[in-house]
C-alpha cells in the first residue's frame, strides 16, 4: 500500500475515536446489579425479569412506566417472553432499544439537502462531489487515491455524527469545540488526512440529531439499562443525564464461562481497532518475563481479521504457524489468477491489463517484464487511454509494444 494511503489509514484510525465531553455525577438514584456468575444463558432473561420488578417495587412504580434498554432489538422477544412467565397479569415494562425508543417518540426526520442521510451510496455521491469541486483533477490523477479517501470521508462523518448525537443535547457544543480543537493541527505528517477529517467533522454537524434529542428529553419514572457484549454508548450516556432512578444489570459475566482459566471480553469501535487490539494482547502475553503465557493460540471466524492481525504481528518479527491452513482466495497466486479474470473482462479496461501485468513474477523492480510494463503504463496514461478498445498499437514505444502483447496474449484465450 503507498505510504499515503497507510498513513490516512492510521490517521483515520486515530482521529475517529473523539473523547466525549465529561458527564454530570450520577445521583444517589443511580444504581448498578450484576446478574450472578452462575447463570446459564436460558436464566439469564429470568434474571433480568426478576430484577426489574425488584426495581420498581422498591421505587412504587408502576412496570408500565419504567423502561429497559437492551443492547440489541433480537433481544426484545426474550426479554417480554421472560416477564410475561415471571408476571403473567402484570403491566409489562417498555422493554426497547435506543433506536425503536426513538421511533415511537419521534418520527425519523429526512436529512436535509447536502446533510449526511446515512445511506453509504447516496453519500459517497456526495463526498465525491465535496472532494472532485475541492481538488478538480484528483479523481483523474488519482482514481484510487480519490476512492479511498471518498470512502474514509463517510465513515468518519458516520463515526462523527453518531458520537456527537450520544453526547446530551447541552454538552454537543463543546464537545465539537473539542473535536475541532483536536484536528486544528496543520503541516506534515497527515496534513492532507487533517483536511479530510475536518471536511468529515463540519459535515457531519449538519446531520439531524431529532432522535436523540428525543430520548434526552423523554422523562419515564425509571430506566433500566443492560450491558451485554460490549458498551453501548447512547444508552451510558443516556441513562448518565438521567434525572430519573437509573439500575444498570450487567450480564457481561453473568453466563457461565469455562473453568480453565479467565474469560475477558473487549468492545472494539471498528475492525482495525479490533485487530490491533488482537494484535496488542498477543504481544503484551508473549512479553510477559517468565514465559508463561507462550505459545498463545489465537482463534478467530473472521480470515480477513485474521489477515491484518497477521499482518501487524509480523511487523514485530512474531511467527505464526497456521493450524487451518490459507484459503486460495487468500494467496498470491489466486490474485494473479482474480486479477487475469478481470483483464480477460468484457468490460476490462488498461488499468485491469496493468495490476494483471504488475502481479506476474518478472514484474519485480528488476524483474524482465519491469521495464516494458513500466514503459507501457507510461504511454497508457500520457495518451489518456482508459479502455482496451482505445489503444493504438502503432502508437506505443517497442518496450511497451512487448508488454502489451503479452498481456493480449493471456486474456486472449478468455
Amino acid at each position: 500500500m503507498p505510504p499515503h494511503r497507510t498513513a490516512f489509514r492510521a490517521n483515520f484510525a486515530a482521529m475517529s475515536v473523539i473523547e466525549p465531553a465529561s458527564q454530570p455525577t450520577r445521583p444517589s438514584t443511580h444504581a448498578s446489579e450484576t446478574l450472578q456468575a452462575t447463570l446459564g444463558v436460558a436464566d439469564v432473561w429470568a434474571a433480568v425479569a426478576s430484577a426489574v420488578q425488584r426495581f420498581g417495587t422498591e421505587l412504587g412504580a408502576s412496570p408500565a412506566d419504567i423502561v429497559v434498554l437492551l443492547p440489541l432489538a433480537h433481544h426484545l422477544p426474550l426479554a417480554r417472553a421472560a416477564w410475561t412467565a415471571l408476571q403473567p397479569s402484570s403491566w409489562m415494562p417498555r422493554f426497547e432499544t435506543t433506536r425503536t425508543l426513538a421511533e415511537s417518540l419521534a418520527p425519523m426526520p429526512r436529512a436535509e439537502a447536502g446533510a449526511p442521510c446515512f445511506d453509504a451510496d447516496v453519500d459517497r455521491l456526495q463526498a465525491m462531489e465535496m472532494l472532485a469541486a475541492a481538488v478538480p483533477d484528483w479523481s483523474r490523477r488519482d482514481p484510487r487515491g480519490f476512492a479511498l479517501a471518498v470512502s474514509r470521508v463517510v465513515d468518519l462523518t458516520h463515526s462523527l455524527a453518531t458520537a456527537r448525537a450520544e453526547q446530551p443535547p447541552t454538552a454537543r457544543s463543546s464537545w465539537v469545540a473539542a473535536a475541532r480543537e483536536r484536528l486544528a493541527g496543520s503541516g506534515a505528517p497527515a496534513a492532507a488526512e487533517r483536511v479530510l477529517a475536518r471536511l468529515a467533522l463540519e459535515w457531519s454537524l449538519s446531520a439531524p440529531t431529532d432522535a436523540a434529542d428525543a430520548l434526552f428529553a423523554h422523562r419515564p419514572a425509571a430506566w433500566v439499562g443492560l450491558r451485554a457484549g460490549g458498551c453501548d454508548a447512547l444508552a451510558e450516556a443516556l441513562l448518565a443525564a438521567a434525572d430519573s432512578p437509573t439500575l444498570w444489570l450487567d450480564a457481561e459475566r453473568g453466563l457461565s464461562a469455562p473453568s480453565a482459566g479467565e474469560v475477558v471480553v473487549a468492545a472494539c469501535s471498528d475492525f482495525e481497532n479490533e485487530a490491533q487490539r488482537t494484535a496488542a494482547t498477543v504481544l503484551a502475553l508473549l512479553q510477559q518475563d517468565d514465559g508463561s503465557r507462550a505459545p498463545v493460540a489465537l482463534i478467530a471466524l473472521d480470515r480477513l481479521l485474521v489477515r491484518r492481525v497477521r499482518a501487524l504481528l509480523e511487523r514485530q518479527h512474531v511467527t505464526l504457524a497456521d493450524e487451518t491452513g490459507w484459503k486460495l482466495s487468500t494467496t498470491r497466486a489466486a490474485a494473479r489468477v482474480a486479477s487475469l479474470l478481470r483483464a480477460g473482462g468484457h468490460r476490462a479496461g488498461t488499468d485491469d491489463l496493468l495490476d494483471f501485468l504488475k502481479s506476474l513474477p518478472g514484474a519485480a523492480p528488476r524483474g524482465p517484464h519491469a521495464h516494458c510494463i513500466d514503459a507501457l503504463e507510461a504511454a497508457l496514461r500520457n495518451h489518456s487511454w482508459t479502455d482496451v478498445t482505445q489503444v493504438d498499437r502503432s502508437r506505443l514505444p517497442s518496450a511497451a509494444q512487448a508488454a502489451w502483447d503479452l498481456g493480449l496474449q493471456a486474456v486472449e484465450p478468455l
